[in-house]
């Protein structure tokens, strides 16, 4: 079991913050202001992921939105030492949403971030049911509440425009 534990519990590099802290700003300078952003440690992959919580997911799709920073990246607009394929973005629906958005317990150090097979209920951080795990340390931002249809929509537009106006 510490094996496990063990594996999970790495450390993020100084520069992964940094440049975390780089991709939000260029993301809200493009014209998205996610509601939730962090690092994690995914379980599968051995990697850290850039996790981003975006309202618009549910109503322009991931695919649209994911097609889109990745023309952003191709084009330089974000940061380049970030592997596009490293960025997750969620709905505001999504159960994993909720667990980012969610504010930790008081003296919380740490996220689990699991499937929800077990019912939303807290697991031990080697548990199988952990996919992503965290430290409280690695959040950029949470809002406490999903952004309205005509604040989404202006996000929208003006990213498209901005990431269309990089490629002209």
């Amino acid at each position: 079991m510490a094996q496990k534990t063990d594996q999970l519990r790495q450390k993020l590099p100084p520069e992964y913050f940094e440049l975390g802290k780089t991709y939000l700003r260029e993301l809200r300078r493009l014209g998205i202001n996610p509601e939730a952003m962090m690092w994690a440690f995914e379980r599968d992959t051995q990697k850290f992921a850039l996790l981003i919580v975006w309202s618009g997911v549910e109503k322009y799709g991931p695919l649209r939105l994911s097609e889109l920073l990745f023309k952003a990246y191709r084009l330089g607009a974000l940061p380049q030492q970030i592997d596009p394929f490293a960025v997750h973005v969620f709905g505001y629906g999504h159960l994993i949403s909720s667990l980012l958005l969610s504010t930790p317990p008081e003296g919380a150090h740490y996220l689990n971030i699991f499937h929800s097979e077990n019912g939303g209920a807290p697991v031990e951080l080697d548990d199988e049911s952990t996919i992503f795990w965290a430290e409280t340390s690695w959040v950029y931002c949470r809002a406490d509440r999903k952004k309205s249809g005509l604040a989404v929509g202006t996000e929208w537009r003006r990213f498209q425009r901005n990431v269309e106006r990089l490629a002209a």
